[in-house]
């Protein structure tokens, strides 16, 4: 075969073949399981008019997930396998339909004074006919936070600790402190009115402080955040001085 052959032979194999990406809705970007309920549920969709989808959950803990941050890793001393399971684990859902998932609490021991994270994987397999062999498909993993809240931190104050958040500078660095029993997760922080870039430091774990870098700047005054609530909305801005 001549090297021009050779050359053209992948893009030939490209063209005649098709690419499919899942398509499924969820409805929410993270749960909140309350200790004295049963379960929690979530909803998945199917908007596309002519594919399914092969839908596939679990729930890992937080030591075991890649995209755990190393900072809130070194928080979890041990892998501890999830105290949760999904069910149904594995469906199909049709065009144009929704099911419902469920996760449940296995029992296990969890802290009662402060909250408990995991994540919760939901992937999506299109479904192809066999005679489609040059069909390239592709699954799309969701992964959402699944918060633990104990039933003594549930109530007003879960939805008032971004308010109890404090900060202080040191040298060039901005440390934010989290005195809560909550998980915190930023949604913006600005510094004398410019946006702080928090890339994947943005949850603070209960009382514990994260540090960011403020550059240069030798006049920091005030500093100003928002969070995400329980239902993934952003909450009120608050300030504080330095």
């Amino acid at each position: 075969m001549s090297f021009v052959k050779k050359a053209l032979l992948p893009l030939i194999l490209l063209t005649q073949s098709s690419f499919v990406f899942a398509g499924i809705q969820i409805g929410a970007t993270r749960v909140i399981y309350e200790e004295q309920r049963q379960d929690s549920v979530i909803k998945i969709s199917n908007p596309d008019k002519t594919n399914n989808y092969l839908i596939q959950s679990w729930v890992e803990s937080l030591s075991d997930a890649p995209s755990a941050t190393d900072a809130i890793k070194k928080k979890s001393k041990s892998k501890v396998k999830s105290p949760f399971i999904v069910t149904p684990p594995l469906f199909s859902l049709s065009a144009g339909e929704e099911n419902v998932l469920r996760i449940i609490h296995n029992g296990a021991a969890l802290p009662a004074d402060h909250e408990s994270v995991f994540w919760l994987n939901i992937k999506s397999i299109p479904e192809t006919e066999k005679k489609d062999s040059n069909t390239m498909v592709f699954s799309v993993k969701s992964t959402l936070k699944l918060i633990y809240r104990p039933e003594a931190l549930s109530g007003d104050k879960a939805t008032r600790a971004y308010q109890k958040i404090t900060f202080k500078k040191q040298g060039n660095q901005l440390v934010a402190t989290n005195p809560t029993p909550y998980y915190l997760t930023f949604s913006s922080v600005k510094v004398d009115g410019k946006e702080l870039v928090i890339k994947n430091k943005a949850m603070l774990a209960p009382v514990s402080s994260m540090t960011y870098d403020l550059g240069n700047s030798s006049s920091t005054a005030t500093v100003s955040w928002t969070t995400l609530g329980d239902q993934g909305q952003t909450t009120p801005a608050e300030t504080s001085k330095l």
